[in-house]
């Protein structure tokens, strides 16, 4: 029998040994006395780009999920340092998998999908957090609706800036028939790659679009409305986006942060209409488009204020912000988050 550890599950929860078995479900199963491993119910994709340091916290967060019938899939996405020196004593049970060379998080994710062999997947980047009972709750979400093949659950998410400055977001869930662009940018709606939860098979037929190396977890949250039959949304904030520690983050307002999202719009078609690009383009780049090139930032503005899709005084606040010092400006504000804005 496989020797169980923190790092690949070894029991159920209650949630999910009170589940009805079929053709899909997995876990233990009991032969004769003994315990047979089949394959685990959820796979934890988690890629992973010269942040060694962090992956070891990470598994060892894991280790107090509720749920326990899981596995791991790191994808190591072409980091300097070979880190599978350090798996044997990290976590001896999970899986490393090495990208030859670095193609972005969408890659990383895909390849971690392809590999996973649980029956859904839960994606976290190695950085961010989950509350204990966060696998736990979503399974049974899940496995509660029609059809759990076909449904994106998803969660609140605990936005972490600085030290002294958080945001849950989003106050609500999509409703039903809501067009995803417009909740996420017109709607004050959010959704965070570490909060997903979906089934592997709906993961390969969504897939994140590997020439995106930002927003990938908005197009793949805009995309899934063509594969599934609905959006499960818990109103709890299961997942911590720590935003405020990456540095591998890209600049917005450079052209490689223009280029992503004029390729998110792109990719999105129709589902993505231009007053909820230019709340998205506003949102997302009007600061750094104001520094850089103030009479495009303030002509998109202007658009953007005759199209509805922001208020004068959301404009002016991004005017504050992109002329005043950064400390003075969060000293204004009282270092308060604007609550539905996105940053």
């Amino acid at each position: 029998m496989r020797r169980s550890s923190w790092c690949d599950g070894g029991r159920r929860s209650r949630a999910h040994r009170g589940a009805r078995r079929g053709p899909g479900s997995s876990g233990p199963r009991r032969n004769a006395g003994r315990a047979v491993l089949t394959k685990p119910t959820v796979s934890i994709v988690i890629p992973s780009y010269n942040r060694l340091h962090s992956i070891a916290s990470t598994l060892r967060m894991l280790a107090h999920q509720t749920f326990k019938d899981w596995e791991v899939v790191v994808v190591d996405d072409g980091s300097a340092i070979d880190p599978s020196s350090a798996f044997p004593t990290l976590a001896p049970h999970c899986r490393l998998i090495r990208l030859d060379r670095n193609q972005g998080p969408s890659a990383a994710r895909n390849a971690g999908v392809r590999a996973s062999r649980g029956r859904f997947v839960a994606f976290l980047d190695s950085d961010d957090e989950w509350l204990p009972e966060k696998l736990e709750l979503q399974l049974a979400a899940v496995l509660a609706s029609a059809d759990p093949d076909s449904v994106l659950c998803y969660t609140q998410t605990k936005v972490v800036e600085s030290e002294s400055a958080f945001s849950i977001q989003p106050s609500r869930g999509i409703a039903a028939g809501e067009n995803p662009a417009d909740y996420l940018f017109l709607e004050q709606g959010f959704a965070q790659t570490s909060s997903f939860f979906v089934s592997r098979k709906l993961a390969l037929a969504i897939g994140f679009d590997e020439q995106l190396r930002q927003y990938e977890d908005y197009l793949f949250f805009i995309s899934a409305r063509l594969h599934i039959v609905g959006y499960i949304f818990l109103q709890a904030p299961l997942s911590v986006w720590n935003n405020d520690s990456r540095s591998d983050r890209l600049s917005c307002g450079s052209g490689k942060s223009i280029a992503n999202a004029t390729l998110l719009a792109s990719r999105a078609g129709a589902g993505f209409g231009r007053k909820a690009y230019l709340r998205f383009l506003m949102t997302h780049l009007g600061v750094d488009l104001v520094r850089r090139d103030p009479k495009f930032g303030l002509a998109l503005a202007a658009e953007a204020i005759w199209a509805r899709a922001v208020t004068p005084r959301y404009v002016m606040r991004q005017i504050l912000r992109a002329i005043l010092p950064d400390d003075v400006y969060s000293r204004l504000r009282g270092d308060r988050k604007v609550k539905g804005q996105m940053n």
